[in-house]
């Protein structure tokens, strides 16, 4: 079961959306809720979802910077809700990592479609043998973790940048080679491997954002800068090329 967080100010709606759906036939179970950013914040923290829904507009901490603050620190599929005058704030929300975004009022259909559709990204990432998100590692208390949740969240901050893993090694004053022993014996991976899955999944999420971002612009934007590689890469970690994972997703338009 995948675990998710329905943050809202609005009661009615957030009950309203934790009841419209029989969660368990998709594969889901409700970990909990929240009334604002802040609470969100918190719970995300606690609770670890796999799926966060989260209206944009909430008193002391809106859900866009929730989800700025969280998604520094931890890996989950987001879902904005918005109004029809919000639509500014759910392009910065995709700008973050949203997977998708529901405009009110709610429709249960609409509503299952997505929910479908994330647990099937999930179900893809697990089965592809993607490494666990960087939050699984708040759980190990050894000392050589401190380690490799320091290099898991370099990597969610500068990922889009020229990244190997002796910079990475050099920001915790280790070696290449130590840091590696250490993080795949934590994560049981490489941080290579580590960081080429982590560009993959927010290539992903740039993909499913449209017609409005070309593939080769992606490719740039994660961090890989030759086209030709993430396509080689790409390819092999999602069984399907970008541009026909674009196409996929319901983008009218794809290729480089």
């Amino acid at each position: 079961m995948y675990k998710v967080l329905v943050v809202e100010d609005e009661a009615s709606l957030r009950r309203g959306l934790i009841r419209f759906i029989p969660w368990e036939e998709y594969g889901c179970t409700i970990c909990g809720e929240a009334q604002s950013g802040v609470e969100g914040l918190a719970r995300i923290r606690e609770l670890r979802p796999d799926i966060v829904f989260t209206d944009l507009k909430m008193p002391s901490m809106g859900g866009l910077e929730m989800l700025r603050l969280s998604k520094e620190e931890f890996t989950y599929e987001a879902v904005v809700i918005s109004g029809y005058g919000e639509f500014d704030y759910a392009r910065q929300a995709m700008a973050v990592g949203t997977a998708d975004f529901l405009l009110k009022p709610l429709e249960r259909q609409e509503l299952i479609r997505v929910v479908q559709k994330l647990v099937d990204r999930l179900d893809r990432a697990r089965d592809a043998g993607a490494p666990p998100p960087p939050q699984a590692l708040a759980d190990l208390g050894e000392e050589s973790s401190r380690y490799t949740r320091e290099a898991a969240a370099y990597i969610a901050r500068h990922y889009q940048e020229k990244l190997s893993v002796g910079g990475v090694a050099r920001q915790l004053q280790l070696s290449a080679d130590h840091l590696n022993r250490i993080f795949k014996k934590d994560m049981g991976v490489t941080v290579h491997d580590y960081l080429t899955s982590f560009r993959i999944r927010k290539a992903c999420g740039l993909l499913r954002q449209g017609p409005g971002i070309k593939v080769y612009e992606v490719a740039d934007l994660v961090g890989f800068g030759e086209y030709k590689y993430f396509h080689r890469v790409f390819t092999k970690e999602m069984g399907v090329s970008p541009s026909e994972y674009k196409k996929q997703k319901g983008s009218a338009h794809g290729g480089k």
